[in-house]
């Protein structure tokens, strides 16, 4: 059998989103075909932009070659079309969403979630659109479609009238920060931070999405009642963020929360080491990965019950109704309970154990092969 990938979004370990994903299932993919000798794929190959060094790819896999497309725009819809055309695969796996207008009968894709039907005015009229098509186009022609919960799949039965006997759910992989030591009183300096300061930490883009506007009323009624807390809401701008701006100035809340903008992983390792929990009250997540980093560091975690957070979160965080701030409230104040960090410390490293990048490997491999 000959397996041909879709590439072009392989990031970096620390990358986030699609990128992250598909540096890890590739990585996995290639680990799991070299340890299997009968698994019945003989070859792979990687279509993609730029050359991926083996490095990258985690070792030289001799069974595995690389189809360098010169990158430009629109390359999967006119270059990757194109190839396809040219010499077509026998099966075709994109781990980021968009399947080529001209693909394999036999194709696999991985959808991650549909936020775009949920909050269109985050999204650009060519954004949106292209993603409506995108997906519209997956769940027509695509053989099997990948997503990472069940919140993602009945969204797309529900949004897309997709047959359920196409859709596997199939959870992503979680793999721990793996980063070198950092000067740990010289980050928390940036951050206006000592050791023994009491805050709260979101990780994620500041945009509408992530219901920051919420939480930020929520901690200045909390902070009322516990003024040494701060917030660090940590994070590149995204659409929305004017609107949470004005809040914070709105609330005379510069001194306790701060907009520190992109942190780097040895800056949010610090960070996550010593907060004393961890916010997420997102109002939609196709997976959630900033939860299991929490998880990681054994860090009590609030969370929304909407989306996939709760699949995510299993029975291991604090769970609240996004759009009710005296939830949010009452979550923070479960939050800073020794007696709930402790009971979720045994909770959080078996939730973490549900999250494997070489089992989703496996499973995504058990799809790939059933179409031959």
């Amino acid at each position: 059998m000959l397996l041909r990938i879709d590439a072009s979004r392989f990031g970096h370990e620390y990358a986030t989103g699609v990128e992250m994903y598909s540096f890890h299932i590739i990585r996995a993919i290639l680990r799991e075909i070299a340890r299997d000798k009968h698994c019945g794929i003989d070859e792979v190959v990687l279509y993609t932009p730029r050359v991926i060094s083996s490095r990258e790819l985690g070792g030289d896999f001799a069974f595995c070659r690389q189809r360098v497309i010169a990158p430009g725009p629109l390359w999967t819809q006119w270059k990757l079309s194109r190839e396809m055309l040219r010499c077509p695969p026998d099966v075709l796996f994109v781990p980021s969403h968009t399947l080529p207008v001209i693909h394999p009968k036999k194709s696999v894709v991985m959808i991650h979630d549909v936020a775009f039907k949920r909050f269109h005015k985050a999204y650009s009229f060519f954004q949106y659109a292209y993603l409506q098509f995108s997906t519209w186009l997956a769940v027509r022609c695509a053989s099997k479609i990948l997503v990472p919960s069940d919140a993602t799949r009945d969204d797309l039965i529900d949004f897309f009238a997709c047959n359920t006997s196409k859709i596997e759910v199939v959870p992503h992989g979680f793999s721990p920060l793996a980063i070198t030591p950092a000067d740990e009183e010289k980050t928390l300096e940036q951050f206006s931070l000592i050791p023994g300061d009491r805050y709260f930490l979101f990780v994620g883009r500041l945009e509408e999405k992530k219901n920051l506007v919420r939480l930020v009323r929520a901690f200045v009624k909390f902070r009322e009642l516990h003024p040494e807390f701060r917030l660090i809401l940590a994070g590149g701008r995204g659409v929305g963020f004017r609107a949470l701006f004005d809040e914070v100035k709105s609330l005379n809340a510069w001194s306790s929360v701060t907009m520190p903008g992109y942190v780097t992983e040895e800056e949010k390792s610090v960070l996550l080491q010593r907060c004393t929990g961890f916010v997420f009250p997102s109002l939609y997540e196709g997976f959630g990965m900033p939860i299991l980093e929490a998880f990681s560091f054994g860090k009590p975690v609030l969370s929304s019950r909407s989306g996939s957070l709760p699949e995510v979160c299993g029975d291991s965080a604090i769970l609240v109704d996004p759009m009710d701030e005296v939830e949010i409230f009452d979550g923070l104040e479960k939050l800073i309970s020794g007696r709930i960090t402790a009971e979720l410390n045994d909770k959080m490293a078996a939730q973490l154990r549900k999250f494997d990048w070489d089992k989703a490997a496996q499973r995504t491999l058990s799809v790939l092969k059933n179409l031959i």
